[in-house]
């Protein structure tokens, strides 16, 4: 589970996200690329391509594989009408 600091980290870097695309109007889309390229670039300063490829290797098994939530909005609808 992560830690106080952890969570105000993430907090802190979805609340930034959130606010280029919400309240700049850039598409989300984009505002997660150039984020994703920052820290993939700012851990390979920091700690070394090395570390920074495996890092990167390990979030990218985490999540493989999900959908998208434009992918699921049939999953996430509200039920309608009658059966």
């Amino acid at each position: 589970m992560a830690d106080a600091t952890e969570m105000r980290i993430q907090m802190a870097m979805r609340l930034a996200l959130a606010r280029l695309h919400i309240e700049e109007g850039l598409d989300l889309q984009l505002v997660l690329a150039v984020a994703h390229a920052e820290v993939a670039t700012a851990i390979a300063a920091a700690c070394g391509g090395d570390v920074a490829a495996d890092c990167l290797r390990r979030a990218a098994q985490q999540v493989e594989g999900w959908p998208a939530l434009a992918d699921s909005a049939l999953a996430r609808a509200a039920p309608a009408g009658r059966a």
